[in-house]
């Protein structure tokens, strides 16, 4: 795809991130032409399960994806997945049907009328990334090259980092990475389950198996064994999460103790912080780098805990389960495996806080949550990116390293030029990155930049495909 006379924007990934800086790109002001390019545009990963009863853990009111229209997901709702009772916007709507307001965005986007701007999506993964010029040369499955002004990473959440533990090999067969596959979760065979995780991925999966068999019982094990609060009416008396924010780690853990976490647990309790949603970004800018690493290896499970809550629905499920022992938390981890003799599961050894203990399971499910560090991505963009230099991981190994104008930053430090990242992979800057208001404030901010910053140049032959040449791994996985 030749340059057109309008600057060109490539958005690598249209989920939640590349529809929202989609839509602001085409806004009034400087005209852009945009190019979204994914496999599968429209939902992203975590919109993307077809299980309709999987529920987003964040109310209708705060899913919009105008911030000038905070009711806009409700009233898509109310016209296009109309209901007797209404949607409201303290509701919990199924993450399936976020992902249907996405796609319906990205189809009216790409709806638009060439001339004065357009926007085109291409369903094909983005393999490299060259520098042309001032621009960049995109190559794509198929041999597709999309030359463009400005290229953006919006790859969006990656799959959780493979579980390891002594004897996997041995139990391949029995263990599920992909907590998100709902065809492999469709093909659980009768037994017990072990869930490695007990934040909201893990509920998740546990509420779709026992919709598919109500007496399954999930041991969900974790290194803390916390599972995440529930969104619930503040008490009168809750504490606000406002300024002066911690400066240091253990301020913040402090802090948090107030909420009354206790190790292990087995209880599903309202969040107690009034506040905490719109904390993240500026508890994490007033931490210094050392600070952060602190917190991120001791305290960031209680954050999460607390931060990212459940729905009611979901809680209750999960209140029941517990009460009639179909649920189990432990705090530990899983330390061997091997298989049963008649080849039906797993027998699985856990360090647990308690002590050893030993139980025989059908499938071990990895609920870990999304990985952050990108050089174990599985995106072949990224692997490029960052194998010759050009992109670098954040230091902390939550994301890509990003400047305050989500501009990418090389191995050197120095900025790439014209290339940026937006969403999830800019974690290590901004923590609460993942959430949609987080993304959506981003976009606009990006928008603006993008803005401010671009040139019309002259319209470039279509460039013939190269192949992908495989690059080297410039860093070692961390332990």
């Amino acid at each position: 795809m030749a340059r057109s006379a309008i600057p060109r924007v490539a958005i690598v990934g249209a989920g939640a991130s590349g529809v929202l800086l989609a839509s602001a790109l085409v806004r009034p002001g400087p005209q852009f032409d945009v190019v979204l390019v994914d496999p599968r545009p429209g939902r992203g990963t975590a919109w993307g399960g077809l299980d309709e009863h999987h529920l987003a853990a964040t109310p209708v009111g705060a899913l919009s994806l105008d911030a000038a229209c905070p009711s806009g997901f409700r009233d898509w709702l109310n016209v296009y997945r109309f209901r007797p009772e209404g949607w409201s916007n303290a509701d919990f709507a199924p993450r399936r049907l976020f992902g249907d307001y996405l796609d319906h965005r990205l189809r009216t986007l790409a709806g638009r009328t060439p001339g004065l701007g357009s926007t085109r999506v291409i369903q094909a993964r983005a393999l490299a990334a060259d520098r042309d010029g001032d621009g960049w040369s995109l190559r794509l499955t198929g041999g597709e090259r999309v030359e463009a002004d400005v290229l953006v990473l919006a790859t969006g959440l990656a799959r959780p980092r493979p579980l390891l533990f002594h004897g996997r090999d041995a139990v391949e067969a029995h263990v599920q990475d992909d907590p998100w596959d709902d065809s492999a979760l469709r093909g659980v065979p009768d037994g017990d389950v072990l869930l490695v995780g007990t934040g909201l991925t893990a509920a998740d999966v546990a509420a779709a198996l026992w919709r598919r068999r109500p007496d399954t019982r999930i041991v969900a094990v974790s290194g803390h064994g916390l599972l995440p609060r529930v969104h619930a009416e503040a008490g009168a008396a809750a504490p606000a999460f406002a300024p002066p924010y911690p400066t240091t780690a253990r301020e913040a853990f402090a802090k948090l103790s107030a909420a009354g976490f206790v190790e292990g647990e087995a209880a599903v309790r309202p969040g107690v912080f009034t506040g905490i949603e719109a904390a993240g970004e500026a508890l994490w800018a007033a931490l210094p780098d050392e600070e952060r690493a602190f917190f991120l290896r001791h305290f960031r499970p209680y954050w999460n805990a607390e931060r990212h809550r459940l729905p009611p629905e979901l809680a209750r499920t999960l209140d029941a389960a517990l009460a009639d022992d179909r649920l189990e938390i432990v705090r530990g981890r899983v330390a061997e495996a091997k298989p049963l003799k008649d080849g039906a599961g797993a027998r699985v050894a856990l360090r647990a806080a308690d002590g050893p203990r030993a139980l025989a399971v059908g499938r071990i499910v990895n609920c870990t949550g999304p990985e952050g560090d990108p050089f174990r991505s599985r995106n072949p963009l990224l692997l490029d990116l960052l194998a010759r230099g050009v992109a670098a991981a954040d230091p902390l190994g939550l994301g890509l390293h990003v400047g305050e104008d989500l501009g990418v930053l090389g191995a050197q430090g120095e900025t790439a030029g014209r290339l940026y990242a937006l969403g999830p992979p800019t974690q290590g800057r901004f923590l609460e990155a993942a959430t949609l208001p987080a993304i959506r404030s981003q976009a606009e901010r990006l928008a603006a930049v993008i803005g401010g910053r671009t040139s019309v140049r002259a319209a470039a032959p279509i460039a013939a495909a190269e192949p992908v040449r495989p690059r080297p791994r410039l860093v070692a996985e961390r332990t």
